[in-house]
């Protein structure tokens, strides 16, 4: 919506979100796409429990703060559509179909994630670059490991103010964690797509929020 805009300009000074934004609404809500184009197209995304998902919306709380809401987002489209009950009606699919066929989607895009390490003096972040849509989603692939620089190490924590920005740290580096907190706090406030100021640990057990 227009406040979400408004935000992603001013946080980035970048005005050409507010004319992406336009053309997009201007064009009009594309028509449901059929399910063998949709089952590539859904994928899992990290979101802040705030978000209103309408009535029949899907998804799946993961922590007090974040879940992972079922969306449609077609290829080179610069907007997403929270998938809903009526649409796995019109599909003719269950629930766990579409959670499925998701989950498959999250996996093919963490293969396609590079994760850019950062150094400044002795602090060590890794930057994960992947599209505005998924790059805080990907955390959340048990195939994302395979991304993390043996730099990193893992267990690994992470942090993910919003849609677009992750921050990976090694795991024991508190200091680091104390060292970015104001840069995650600055995110999630200023971000038209605030997610959450958690810290998770990912491992081999799956993400965790500590």
């Amino acid at each position: 919506n227009t406040q979400n805009i408004r935000a992603e300009a001013l946080r980035d000074d970048d005005p050409s979100v507010i004319g992406r934004f336009l053309d997009e609404a201007l064009g009009g809500l594309p028509a449901l796409p059929p399910w063998p184009q949709a089952r590539d197209w859904l994928f899992p995304m990290a979101d802040s429990v705030d978000v209103d998902l309408g009535a029949d919306g899907l998804s799946v709380d993961i922590s007090d703060r974040v879940r992972q809401v079922l969306v449609v987002h077609r290829p080179r489209s610069h907007s997403i559509r929270f998938a809903s009950e009526a649409d796995l009606s019109a599909w003719g699919i269950s629930v766990e179909e579409a959670w499925t066929a998701a989950r498959e989607s999250l996996k093919r895009i963490a293969a396609d994630t590079h994760v850019e390490l950062l150094t400044r003096g002795d602090l060590v972040l890794g930057m994960v670059h992947a599209s505005e849509f998924h790059k805080a989603s990907v955390i959340f692939s048990p195939s994302f490991r395979a991304q993390v620089p043996d730099e990193l190490g893992w267990p690994v924590m992470a942090v993910a103010p919003a849609r677009d920005f992750v921050y990976l740290l090694r795991n024991d580096d508190q200091e680091a964690l104390s060292r970015i907190g104001a840069v995650v706090v600055r995110e999630f406030r200023e971000s038209g797509y605030p997610v959450s100021t958690e810290v998770w640990v990912l491992s081999d057990d799956g993400a965790r929020a500590v």
